[in-house]
């Protein structure tokens, strides 16, 4: 059983996380047939956009290590992810780290700050052996 700091520690990152999601998200029961849907229906769902395609505010990380994935972020001495998905079934994870501030990624924004974005993605996903082709579902 959690204690009552770690549960609200859990739901107090799904607020975040839910908050932030676009209005109308990408969503999938299975991943084959993706569907836009608003908000509050696409929440139902298992699969779920994290992001507004232009504007990042969390980075995703897909760690498909087994039971290993769910510490794997202290193992690697990396930051502490806000939000750690995990498939009971199998152990993988999905580790959502929450930007402060999104990053604009369009060709209206300025290149530096999406650089730097896309750089520390990069680092991360080594660091920590996450899909590199992880499309951020």
């Amino acid at each position: 059983m959690l204690s009552n700091e770690m549960t609200n520690l859990n739901f107090t990152a799904l607020l975040c996380f839910s908050a932030n999601l676009p209005a109308k998200p990408y969503c999938s029961q299975n991943l084959t047939q993706l569907s836009i849907r608003p908000k509050t229906i696409a929440l139902t769902y298992p699969y779920i956009q994290a992001n507004d395609p232009f504007n990042i505010g969390c980075l995703p990380f897909d760690l498909d290590l087994g039971f290993q994935s769910v510490n794997r972020w202290q193992d690697t001495d990396t930051t502490k992810p806000n939000l750690v998905v995990q498939n009971c079934a199998n152990g993988h994870c999905h580790y959502l780290y929450f930007l402060k501030t999104p990053v604009w990624c369009r060709q209206s924004g300025r290149d530096a700050p999406e650089a730097y974005l896309n750089a520390i993605r990069a680092a991360m996903t080594a660091k920590l052996h996450a899909d590199e082709r992880y499309a951020g579902l």
